[in-house]
């Protein structure tokens, strides 16, 4: 099996790229990847937070809530 291939390797993820304000609707996409507008930096303790607050959101959705 190949990394990619569609023989058993069919999988889900999201990336979360926080944005920085302003960027409109049309451009999010792109502005996740762009370093124009900077980085966004949070500090470790508030990517816990989100962290903990995507699992526990995920989890929710796997028990069907």
């Amino acid at each position: 099996m190949r990394l990619g291939s569609q023989s058993g390797n069919r999988h889900v993820h999201w990336h979360v790229a926080p944005l920085s304000p302003g960027v409109p609707d049309p451009e999010q996409q792109l502005g996740a990847l762009s370093w124009e507008r900077g980085v966004v930096a949070l500090p470790d303790h508030d990517m816990a937070d989100l962290a903990g607050r995507l699992r526990a959101r995920v989890e929710r959705m796997r028990q069907g809530l």
